[in-house]
C-alpha cells in the first residue's frame, strides 16, 4: 500500500462554518478515507502556510481521492497541495 500526504489551507468560507459547527475533523475525514478504500494514518491542525496535514495509505498507485479536495463535500478547501511521499 502506499502512503500519501495531504496538506492544504482552509477557505475563509469554510473557517466560518468549522466556528459555527464545531466537529471532530479526523473522525470526518477517516469517513471520507475509509470509503475510498483508504485507511487514515494521522491528522493535524498546522501553523504556517498550511492550516491542516492528513497522512493516508491506500492501495492504488494514486487514488480519486487525491484528486478532489479531501473532505470538499463538508467544507470548502482554499488549496490542496499533493506532495509526493516514498520511504
Amino acid at each position: 500500500m502506499s502512503i500519501y500526504v495531504l496538506r492544504g489551507r482552509y477557505s475563509s468560507e469554510a473557517l466560518k462554518g468549522m466556528i459555527a459547527s464545531p466537529e471532530d475533523r479526523e473522525a470526518a475525514i477517516a469517513k471520507v478515507v475509509e470509503k475510498a478504500g483508504g485507511r487514515l494514518l494521522s491528522y493535524y491542525l498546522t501553523f504556517g502556510d498550511d492550516d491542516w496535514l492528513v497522512i493516508f495509505r491506500h492501495h492504488l498507485a494514486r487514488p480519486a481521492i487525491v484528486t478532489p479536495p479531501l473532505a470538499a463535500k463538508s467544507r470548502p478547501m482554499a488549496t490542496v497541495y499533493v506532495p509526493l511521499a516514498g520511504s
